[in-house]
């Protein structure tokens, strides 16, 4: 727009132009700050286990961090190829691994896995929920 073309317009539509913009501009940082604050995003901590079999009953052993054992704790789920298992700590050998770095602790869980799992010396890639923050945490 060049300036002669302002100059026809009325004072009245400048004004209503402006101010849609700004309800615009306004809507959108309202809609910002609620997905920032209310929508959530939850990681995991990845890692493997082995499918054993003790008894007749198919357990799944992992090597844990015992930095990391707090989300074994604290969760009662866990996923393998996105699906959502829940499961009960059997046991937690009292035996520590050291890889001159970390310490490692074997954890046993009992968990109702598929039958495609349920093959002995299976490897498995499973994801533990660590923390589940709003946007705007990961954003401070």
């Amino acid at each position: 727009m060049t300036y002669e073309d302002f100059n026809y317009m009325s004072h009245d539509k400048i004004i209503s132009i402006i101010r849609n913009f700004v309800l615009v501009v306004v809507l959108i940082v309202l809609l910002v700050i609620y997905i920032l604050f209310f929508c959530y995003y939850e990681t995991y901590y990845n890692i493997n286990g082995i499918v054993i079999l003790i008894n007749n009953n198919y357990y799944l052993a992992i090597e844990n961090n015992i930095k990391y054992n707090k989300y074994l704790t604290g969760n009662n789920y866990i996923f393998i190829d996105n699906n959502k298992y829940s499961y009960e700590i059997v046991k937690v050998d009292e035996e520590l691994k050291n890889d001159y770095i970390n310490n490692y602790q074997t954890v046993y869980l009992k968990v109702s896995l598929d039958k495609k799992y349920l093959i002995e010396n299976l490897l498995i890639s499973l994801k533990i929920p660590k923390e589940k923050k709003p946007l705007i945490k990961y954003l401070l």
